[in-house]
């Protein structure tokens, strides 16, 4: 099991994690449960949790090799949405199961679900059907995502080579005036954001370079900023999502002293798809 479970976090990324969960809705079918949460630490990816609150061990279908997370499904509005964008490419499509200990659960975050920084109310689904594992259908208790004040959105756009144009557009509405750490210039100059191009970083520096470099700090009170790039990527259908994450230790770069405070915080715009020819 072991081994199959280290396969299964190669092909699609997933936090599998054994916990005792205070338990949020009563016990489902078989002695599951399921219970819906938002994966702050990589950007306000929608996640679930299935938890065993039976008294036997129960064995659970967690995904495909080709179809990563399946079998959950996000809720809101009444709309459902996969945990999955698109297929891994891959021979064969092989399900992952997991046994399950009484009083134990297994975290599995969405793959393509990135919530915006707006209000949401949402559920998570969970539906397996393979024969000798748990089959059914779960639905999780509704959870509120509250709206955020700041607010990350990733435009791309294909263009001719196999470019691909990418806006991030940076919009602050809160009340307050901070500065922000918008970009870097120089000889290696590059937006401030974090960029991954089907779940791997992917540096906005695609040509090697060495030489000074110096962070621009803009002040914004409800403004916005926007960083452009132009990268290359291989023909296909690509995923790409991104994220703005500043840190006390980023902003030792920055000149001292500065006349406002300095942002510091995370923020995430949701995944777009783009078909680069």
């Amino acid at each position: 099991m072991g081994l199959v479970l280290a396969l299964l976090q190669l092909v699609w990324p997933m936090d599998l994690t054994a916990t005792n969960p205070s338990l949020s809705q009563p016990p489902g079918h078989g002695g599951l449960h399921l219970v819906a949460h938002v994966d702050h630490t990589r950007g306000r990816l929608v996640a679930a949790q299935l938890v065993n609150d039976g008294n036997t061990p129960v064995e659970v279908l967690l995904g495909y090799s080709c179809g990563g997370p399946e079998p959950f499904q996000m809720i809101e509005n009444g709309v459902s949405r996969s945990f999955q964008t698109g297929k891994v490419v891959c021979t064969g499509n092989s399900f992952f199961p997991a046994k399950l200990a009484p009083g134990a659960g297994w975290d599995v975050p969405s793959r393509a679900i990135i919530l915006d920084e707006n209000e949401h109310t949402i559920r998570v689904s969970y539906t397996a059907s393979i024969p000798k594992l748990w089959t059914g259908t779960l639905v999780s208790a509704p959870i509120h995502v509250s709206a955020t004040d700041f607010t990350m959105r990733l435009i791309a756009k294909a263009a001719p080579n196999h470019a691909v144009e990418v806006e991030l557009v940076h919009v602050w509405r809160g009340n307050r005036a901070f500065g922000f750490l918008t970009r870097w210039i120089g000889v290696c100059a590059s937006p401030a954001d974090e960029l991954f191009v089907d779940d791997l970083p992917y540096s906005f520096i695609e040509n090697a370079c060495d030489g000074p470099t110096a962070a621009v700090e803009e002040p914004l009170t409800n403004g916005e900023f926007v960083n452009r790039a132009t990268i290359h990527l291989r023909p296909g259908r690509h995923r790409l999502r991104a994220s703005y994450r500043i840190t006390e230790e980023t902003l030792r770069v920055l000149p001292t002293p500065s006349s406002l405070p300095r942002w510091v915080g995370f923020v995430s715009a949701p995944e777009v798809e783009i078909e680069v020819r």
